[in-house]
């Protein structure tokens, strides 16, 4: 299992989520009041950078889920660089209609299917299945400071 960072914009810089910027530092620099964190797709070299990794790893047969469609241009991007592999790898792009948590949640139920012996086609179902139907609880800090 590989992540496909998204990439954060704070005050104009841009860092690779989780791989430019820790979880710990990005919540640091959002403290201030007037931060607003803004958030922008991977790109097409970033996508095949993931995929032939994976190949070279040894993997034939790719599953991306990627954040909501309607929320990111990620399911774009993903999509348009999968065909670059062309004959290298199957690479099967689905839309998880959710977020990150939801997106997890889809994976490891995918993980389990294959570590029980589920076929990849078993396992790009199971995901179409879910997406979308991955719940995503919330809750905000209220209380000011």
């Amino acid at each position: 299992m590989r992540w496909l960072p998204l990439y954060v914009i704070l005050n104009e810089e841009r860092f690779r989520a989780g791989v430019d910027l820790s979880t710990e530092a990005f919540y640091e620099r959002i403290r201030p009041k007037g931060v607003v964190p803004e958030t922008s797709q991977p790109t097409v070299q970033d996508c095949v950078d993931v995929y032939e990794t994976a190949v070279k790893d040894g993997h034939r047969e790719i599953l991306v889920l990627t954040i909501a469609a309607e929320l990111s241009g990620t399911f774009s991007v993903a999509s348009t660089s999968s065909q670059q592999l062309g004959s290298k790898a199957r690479v099967v792009v689905v839309d998880s209609r959710s977020l990150a948590g939801g997106i997890s949640l889809i994976a490891t139920a995918v993980a389990r299917l294959r570590d029980r012996g589920g076929s990849f086609d078993a396992g790009v179902a199971l995901a179409r299945r879910m997406a979308g139907g991955v719940a995503n609880p919330a809750s905000t800090d209220t209380r000011g400071d």
